[in-house]
């Protein structure tokens, strides 16, 4: 286990750092309120590009990450560094999230899922009253496959051509399309936001939500397991610690869920003067130290 003041010393040193580097930038990226609006946008944006590689550089050299083991070491980690406040000279304000990368279902794979995988999510869907499951799964595997073709959703939307979903306002759209062509509102019920991500192909038991294992594990007989399972609070260091029978731990593990802690997800959200508030987040993986899935939005 890490000792706690060698770990609280090492943080508020590499919180320090941060706010160093941010202050430094701030000056130097400084504009006046006499610049047009284009010009704000671009400084936001160059803004939010240096304290990002400057995160991912302090990331990347922290003995803190390497120390992480388990749950539990993360969770510690978690406990002191998931949530940075900085202000800028200039009045804008920015934030830095740290979060449990491996909490989400990809979207973009369900083209590949197995009968399994579909099914749950069929039953899943329907326990929100959503009318036509079946049609919803196809434009999501029209919108991911090139030669797919179950809809005419790529016809009235060729914006959605590019084979992956990377984006809400994206996924938003496949939802719209669905309620126009079936008049169904119930897809707006589904907690998509606690269960999907656009990234990823591995889940880590240990932070799945109540929401996430009714998805992979939606069975009504079994509503009290789900319960222990999604308020477990012990770490869990392997699947055979989940009180399940060999036959149901295939059946989760088909979701791609694992009990290793090894990424991340960094969200740094820049709040401007100007009300152009910009996020840029990537994926980190703590073993490899490789970024992955960085992504920057107006």
């Amino acid at each position: 286990m890490i000792s706690k003041k060698r770990f609280g010393y090492a943080l508020l040193f590499t919180i320090f750092i941060i706010f160093a580097i941010t202050i430094i930038l701030s000056q130097i990226l400084f504009i006046t309120n006499k610049s047009i609006q284009s010009g704000n946008q671009v400084r936001n944006y160059i803004q939010l590009s240096y304290l990002t590689k400057d995160v991912i550089k302090l990331i990347k050299q922290s003995s803190e990450l390497k120390n992480i083991k388990d749950a539990d070491s993360f969770d510690a980690f978690l406990q002191n560094f998931s949530f940075i406040p900085i202000k800028f000279k200039d009045g804008s304000k920015a934030i830095i999230k740290i979060l449990p990368s491996s909490n989400t279902v990809n979207i973009n794979e369900v083209s590949g899922w197995k009968k399994y995988q579909k099914d749950r999510f069929l039953s899943y869907l329907r326990t929100y009253g959503v009318i036509s499951p079946d049609y919803f799964l196809n434009l999501l595997i029209d919108v991911e496959t090139p030669k797919s073709t179950l809809t005419d959703i790529k016809t009235d939307l060729p914006s959605l051509n590019d084979t992956v979903i990377n984006k809400w306002r994206d996924f938003e759209k496949i939802e719209q399309y669905y309620i126009k062509i079936t008049k169904d509102y119930n897809i707006l019920n589904v907690p998509w936001r606690q269960i999907i991500s656009f990234y990823g192909n591995e889940i880590d038991a240990n932070y799945m939500s109540c929401d996430l294992w009714n998805l992979v594990y939606s069975d009504s007989i079994n509503n009290i397991k789900i319960q222990n399972l999604c308020h477990n609070r012990q770490t869990i260091n392997t699947l055979k610690n989940l009180s399940l029978s060999d036959d149901e731990i295939k059946d989760v593990k088909k979701f791609g869920i694992t009990t290793d802690t090894e990424k991340i997800k960094v969200i740094i959200k820049l709040f401007s003067k100007d009300k152009k508030d910009i996020i840029s987040s990537f994926s980190y993986n703590i073993k490899t130290k490789k970024v992955s899935n960085a992504s920057m939005a107006f």
